[in-house]
């Protein structure tokens, strides 16, 4: 050690050893061993083993107890490591240099090279000063112990007096509470219903704006150039006749597309006009969104928040269609007893994998949505598009979530090698909308995974038995036109839809409960018996995770569609929120 030299007379200055006689200094001074450490070097560890006595002699170290300061060692003659060698524990504390630490070392295995009878004289000289440390703190503790005590009877007594004091309150702010709890409900379904409406509100605009936008596009464009050509024709020679009616044929078929939005709009809101539908939620907030998403339909809508009273509203009416949530589970056997005409379908908010085990169990119950109830407004979409979809039987297409008159593209699927192209026009069509990049990355690895699933698993033979589902995914593959599906997609500057419909009708309830149920471990594991070559099972984990809603219509063994939704104004710092999803069976 640099800077000291340890002679008898500096060992009789220190505390520990100040009562040692000369003799034994002389024996012990052959076991002390200089040491230095470095900034931020630990000369103990907290939770470690010790066997070392060390004596400061320059420098300065803290005391840390959970990485917290608690003291600082400064003075020449401070112990350290002398508790867990007189309990032989480990050290309750970490002590780390600040500057440079100068240090007398004592392992008392270094006693073991004096002679028998001056390492016993020492030993006991040691063990005679742990002793007297021993009870010096033992002393001190008993002493603040003391103090505790009485402190901690004046505080008892304080206590009583508060709890007196507070008993008298105590009935206030439960009251003010109450009334606090009350005004709080009130003003979040006002909320909710503000955003739900102005929601709403926008959407009757835009709808209205694109509806006039297309009567005024056939008013001023397509019925002119049609009557032109109708008396164009009219004039023509009989041979130059059959031309131009084809073309006329033709502009007929493209008014007749041009008219069909109209007609399917006005198709679906006679077809719901009246219907019977019950709501069965015990969250109230709930109720509000469901009355915005219904609300001018012509449906009409009972909610109960209760289990007594659904059981009455079952045994007074018959209704076309019962929502209920996941509360409402055990009362499935009895809704579909006392109303086994009706479409049964579940909302659920929280972890679908609760319920893998007891839905099989009812066979009757073909549709199920997952909510996210962070998202009013896809939660609002949600109920108002699944009931036109179960009320006109037309479940299939993603124009259903966008915005009305929104134009959607279709591509048939006939070639695995064509996916870069389909993909590649879908994403110039995005971009000329101004979708973002950082939207596009998902979008991309979504559609991907959906032309994969049609191409490689979807199809199968006669039988039923899997095609290509074997094949590396670098291998060619060309679809009959029995084996060819569509790849469909639309943006209406809020929302991106992309879909993949498959002639197959593969996909069943059991597996897509099972996709969620790893989706909500977080693990795509044992999705695919074979890891190499892919597989459906990953490819529907990757479209789950990354979209914001999945929607899956099923019409068994003839055809499947899987729908998936991006929020283009969702937040990104809830990308870790888990996707809505549905499931419908036709």
């Amino acid at each position: 050690m640099s800077g000291f030299m340890i002679d008898l007379d500096f060992l009789k200055k220190v505390s520990f050893f100040s009562d040692f006689t000369e003799e034994t200094l002389s024996y012990l001074r052959n076991c002390l061993r200089p040491i230095t450490i470095s900034p931020q070097e630990n000369v103990l560890t907290q939770d470690e083993e010790n066997d070392t006595l060390f004596i400061l002699m320059d420098g300065m170290a803290e005391v840390l107890v959970d990485e917290k300061n608690v003291t600082l060692l400064h003075k020449r003659g401070d112990l350290i490591g002398e508790m867990s060698l007189i309990l032989k524990t480990k050290c309750s504390a970490t002590v780390k240099a600040v500057t440079p630490v100068e240090l007398m070392s004592l392992r008392m295995e270094f006693l073991d090279v004096l002679p028998a009878q001056q390492k016993a004289q020492v030993e006991a000289m040691i063990y005679r000063k742990f002793s007297l440390l021993l009870g010096d703190k033992l002393e001190k503790t008993n002493h603040k112990a003391k103090l505790f005590e009485e402190t901690n009877q004046e505080l008892q007594k304080t206590q009583d007096d508060l709890k007196k004091h507070n008993e008298s309150l105590e009935e206030k702010i439960k009251e003010r509470t109450k009334s606090l709890e009350e005004k709080s409900l009130e003003l979040e379904k006002q909320y909710v219903a503000l955003q739900a409406g102005q929601m709403q509100l926008k959407e009757s605009s835009q709808t209205k704006e694109m509806a006039l936008q297309k009567i005024h596009e056939l008013a001023r464009t397509e019925l002119p150039e049609f009557r032109l050509k109708v008396s164009f024709a009219a004039n023509q020679p009989p041979e130059e006749q059959a031309n131009l009616l084809k073309e006329i044929e033709n502009r007929i078929s493209s008014i007749e597309d041009f008219l069909t939005p109209f007609i399917a709009l006005y198709e679906s809101e006679k077809k719901i006009k009246s219907k019977k539908v019950l709501l069965a939620e015990s969250v109230v907030k709930q109720h509000v969104i469901s009355k915005m998403a219904l609300g001018g339909t012509g449906i009409l809508l009972d909610i109960v928040k209760k289990k007594e009273d659904l059981l009455q509203k079952l045994d007074e009416e018959q209704y076309d269609l019962i929502f209920f949530s996941t509360d409402f589970m055990e009362e499935v056997p009895i809704i579909h007893d006392k109303n086994p005409l009706a479409i049964l379908v579940l909302l659920c908010s929280d972890q679908i994998s609760s319920y893998i085990d007891i839905l099989p169990k009812y066979p009757y119950l073909k549709h199920i949505i997952s909510k996210d109830i962070t998202d009013r407004a896809l939660t609002i979409k949600s109920i108002a598009t699944t009931v036109t979809k179960i009320f006109t039987t037309d479940f299939f297409g993603p124009e259903k979530l966008l915005n009305w008159g929104t134009e959607i593209f279709a591509e048939k699927v006939n070639n695995s090698t064509k996916r870069e192209e389909h993909i590649s026009n879908m994403n110039a069509y995005l971009k000329n909308m101004g979708v973002r990049s950082s939207f596009l990355t998902n979008i991309n690895i979504v559609a991907e995974e959906m032309l994969m699933n049609a191409i490689y698993d979807a199809p199968t033979d006669g039988s039923g038995k899997p095609l290509f589902n074997h094949l590396a995914r670098t291998e060619v593959i060309k679809l009959e036109e029995a084996q060819q599906g569509t790849f469909r997609y639309g943006c209406d500057g809020v929302n991106v839809a992309i879909s993949m419909t498959d002639p197959f009708g593969r996909l069943t309830k059991s597996t897509i409960l099972k996709y969620v149920s790893s989706l909500y471990q977080d693990s795509s594991q044992n999705l695919n018996d074979n890891q190499d070559k892919g597989g459906a099972g990953k490819g529907m984990y990757l479209i789950m995770r990354l979209a914001d809603l999945v929607i899956f219509n099923v019409l068994p063994t003839t055809r499947t569609e899987v729908l998936a939704i991006f929020n283009l104004e969702k937040n990104k710092d809830q990308d870790l929120n888990l996707p809505a999803f549905h499931f419908f069976e036709i």
